[in-house]
C-alpha cells in the first residue's frame, strides 16, 4: 500500500494530503478485514483435522467431515461480505458528505470528496479476501499464494511508476488503479477457492445431486428402530 504514496505526491501537495486522509481511512476500515482473517484461522483447523481423520475411516464419514467444512468457509465468506458492504457505506459517509471533519483546506476536502467513491469501492473487497485468503491459507496452499502476491507487487509497483507518475499523475487514476487492485487481488483468490477448493479440502460448490446423495446415504447409515 506504501508504494501509493510516490504517486501521490507526484500528482502534487494536496493530492498527497487528500491522499493521507483517504489512505488512514481505508486502514482504519481494513481493520475488521484481519479479524475475519483471525477468526478463520481459529475455526477452521479444527473441522479440517477432523476432515483429515475421517478420510482414514470411510467415505461418507469424510464425506460429512467435507460438507461441515464447505458449511463452516461459506459462512465466513457471507460475514465477510456483510461487513464489506458496512464498511464501505460507513467509509464513504464522512469522506463524502462531512470531509471537513479532516481538514480544514478547501482544495484537499474537494479532493478527498472526488475520491469518496472510489475509497468505498476499495473497502467493499477487503474483507472476503482476506478471508478466503485464510481459508486457503489454512489449507497450505501456500507456493499459490507466494506466487500470486509476488506477480500482483510487481504489477502494482509497475502500474504506480509507469501509468501514474510516469503519465499525467492524478489522485483520481491512483485510486482507480487501487480500486482495480483490490478486485483484481479478490478475483484471483475466489478463482483458485472455485477451481481447485475441492482438492484443497473446502469445495465451495457442491452440486445439489451430491448434496442429495451425501443425505441419503447419512439416513441410510443411522440405525433403524
Amino acid at each position: 500500500w506504501y508504494v501509493c504514496t510516490p504517486g501521490a505526491a507526484a500528482a502534487g501537495t494536496v493530492a498527497l494530503a487528500a491522499h493521507q486522509i483517504i489512505i488512514n481511512v481505508f486502514f482504519l476500515f481494513t481493520i475488521a478485514g484481519e479479524s475475519v482473517f483471525q477468526t478463520a484461522q481459529a475455526f477452521l483447523p479444527e473441522f479440517q483435522e477432523a476432515q483429515a481423520r475421517a478420510k482414514t475411516e470411510n467415505k461418507l464419514a469424510h464425506e460429512e467431515a467435507t460438507d461441515k467444512v464447505r458449511k463452516l468457509a461459506k459462512k465466513i465468506i457471507a460475514i465477510a461480505f456483510c461487513i464489506g458492504v458496512l464498511q464501505s457505506v460507513v467509509s464513504f459517509i464522512p469522506t463524502f458528505l462531512f470531509p471537513q471533519m479532516f481538514c480544514s483546506d478547501k482544495a484537499v476536502l474537494s479532493a478527498v470528496k472526488k475520491t469518496s467513491l472510489l475509497l468505498a469501492l476499495s473497502i467493499f473487497p477487503h474483507c472476503m479476501t482476506i478471508a478466503i485468503e485464510a481459508l486457503l491459507l489454512n489449507s497450505k496452499d501456500l507456493d499459490f499464494l507466494g506466487l500470486a502476491y509476488v506477480v500482483k507487487c510487481v504489477i502494482w509497483t509497475v502500474f504506480v511508476f509507469k501509468f501514474v507518475i510516469g503519465h499525467n499523475p492524478t489522485l483520481h487514476m491512483l485510486w482507480i488503479g487501487m480500486m482495480l487492485f483490490q478486485y483484481l487481488r479478490g478475483a484471483t483468490w475466489v478463482a483458485r477457492l472455485l477451481l481447485s477448493g475441492k482438492k484443497l479440502g473446502i469445495p465451495i460448490y457442491v452440486r445439489k445431486h451430491r448434496r442429495r446423495k451425501i443425505g441419503t446415504a447419512r439416513r441410510d447409515a443411522e440405525p433403524q428402530h
